[in-house]
């Protein structure tokens, strides 16, 4: 579940749904593939962003790994500063382990000229077996766009 604040204007449905399947095990191989979907909202009509993505995980070693992808969301919501729709974009991250394997520190590049083009970092924290916390910050590189804070809490089936 994602919850994010603030975008610079009302997000009518705050709770949203953040789920992710992986291909190959990241452990074993070294790299994986995954696809998901993110900022999911539950409400008709929502103003969530309804974005899908997909990507590529390599593992550089000493704890460090890199992610590239894409990504693709709602037509409406994902625009630019002249409103044409802008809802695509490439994904890049850079990751290194933290705490014995039990969490992440992130800085993702996200690509595009909408609300989620920016430059984020965060943490994620393992809190119990299959659950873990995250924060992130976005700095957005688009100059009509605020800065925003990311919660999140990533359950594993």
């Amino acid at each position: 579940m994602d919850w994010q604040e603030p975008l610079g204007y009302s997000i009518r449905s705050d709770l949203q749904l953040h789920f992710k399947t992986r291909f190959f095990n990241y452990q074993e191989r070294s790299w994986a593939l995954a696809i998901g979907g993110q900022n999911i909202g539950f409400d008709s009509g929502s103003s969530a962003f309804q974005m899908l993505y997909g990507v590529y995980q390599q593992a550089l070693g000493r704890g460090y790994d890199i992610l590239l992808g894409t990504y693709t969301g709602s037509e409406e919501l994902l625009i630019d500063e002249k409103g044409n729709t802008s809802n695509t974009g490439l994904l890049f991250g850079f990751s290194q382990i933290i705490q014995s394997g039990r969490g992440k520190l992130s800085l993702h590049f996200r690509g595009g000229k909408n609300q989620f083009s920016g430059v984020a970092i965060g943490c994620n924290v393992s809190v119990s077996e299959g659950v873990k916390a995250q924060l992130a910050y976005l700095y957005a590189t688009e100059d009509q766009y605020r800065n925003w804070v990311q919660v999140k809490t990533q359950i594993y089936f």
